[in-house]
């Protein structure tokens, strides 16, 4: 029923009803075709309807939108969020131009790879540095930094001439050779880790 004889629970967040909220989560194409993107303007309905948001979140319109949606308090803001560094927007195509990589979970990212920006970067690493983007045919989002991206196609990758001898590997090392790290443990960006001790083989240059 949607009456009551007693007044009703506060709005979760202390938010008031029709009050203007700003969506601050990552962009999101719901079950019905409606979407939520990063800055998106809305209005607050109500408490949220869902088991999963109960207590936690509020049923919002956004405009443009057929139906409210329920959101969590931690992706809504009563104020317009930060823009989006690079100055990118929300739903703008993008290219990766860095070095190809296979990710944890077997998601790769590959030069010249397009994808859609969805907000800025999640990772404690890229925070304030770079965006999350959703590459085509990956599973998850990918966070990177700015100098990883363009708005534009980026060139092809040049060969180098045939004459031209490759250069040599710095420290003598060989393609192939095995090495150990002997530096401090770190966290990369994409989740990889390196420690000390660690085997590796040498692939050639940085």
């Amino acid at each position: 029923t949607e009456l009551s004889a007693a007044a009703p629970e506060p709005i979760p967040g202390g938010y008031q009803a029709e009050q203007e909220v700003f969506f601050t989560g990552s962009c999101q194409t719901l079950w019905n075709g409606d979407k939520v993107v990063y800055g998106g303007r809305g209005k607050v309905l109500g408490p949220a309807r869902s088991d999963t948001h109960e207590g936690k979140g509020v049923q919002v319109m956004f405009t443009h939108n057929k139906a409210g949606v329920n959101c969590y308090l931690s992706s809504l803001s009563a104020a317009a969020p930060e823009p989006i560094p690079g100055g990118y927007q929300a739903g703008q195509e993008v290219f990766f131009t860095g070095s190809c990589q296979t990710l944890w979970n077997g998601d790769k990212v590959v030069y010249g790879g397009r994808g859609k920006v969805l907000g800025p970067a999640t990772s404690e690493e890229c925070k304030g540095k770079g965006v999350l983007v959703k590459f085509a045919q990956n599973k998850r989002d990918v966070n990177c930094y700015l100098y990883q991206l363009s708005a534009a196609v980026p060139g092809p990758i040049a060969p180098p001439p045939c004459s031209q001898a490759p250069e040599p590997v710095p420290g003598g090392y060989q393609a192939g050779q095995e090495v150990f790290f002997t530096g401090s443990c770190q966290t990369l960006w994409n989740g990889d880790k390196v420690v000390y001790g660690g085997r590796g083989k040498v692939l050639g240059p940085a």
